[in-house]
């Protein structure tokens, strides 16, 4: 059986979207305004981490998607996940101050995509499983 088209395109535009949002994010690059100085000593090494965890998945799984598109699909879930956990990090404000309001809209917007990630490459995954050809039975 040939794997399914179907899914592909939708996570591989998700997975750009969050990879754009995150980049739009970052410290010094896009619209975070907050000084490094107002995080606590913890959040900087933790929200440092989980952003370059977030950016090598979701490379990988554009990456892979046609070569490798069951690797893909798990390492965009795992990509949406971390996504989630960072946003909800910031949000609680429990490493530092608040997010301002467009860093809180971005990080929503961010979490949201997160999230349809999530779905979009469970559901390509469901289909590549369902599109597996069956193994051969065992003594043949």
């Amino acid at each position: 059986m040939t794997e399914p088209r179907s899914g592909r395109g939708l996570l591989i535009a998700l997975q750009a979207l969050l990879l754009i949002l995150f980049f739009l994010a970052f410290p010094g690059l896009g619209i975070e305004t907050r000084p490094y100085s107002s995080y606590a000593a913890w959040a900087g090494p933790v929200f440092l981490l989980l952003t370059l965890l977030l950016f090598g998945a979701g490379i990988a799984a554009v990456a892979l998607v046609h070569r490798r598109p069951s690797v893909a699909s798990m390492a965009a879930i795992v990509d949406g996940v971390i996504a989630v956990i960072i946003v909800a990090l910031d949000t609680s404000h429990v490493g530092g101050l608040p997010p301002p309001p467009g860093p809180l809209v971005l990080g929503v917007v961010s979490a949201l995509v997160g999230l349809a990630l999530i779905v979009a490459a469970g559901r390509y995954r469901a289909k590549l499983s369902r599109a597996a050809p069956a193994p051969p039975p065992v003594g043949a």
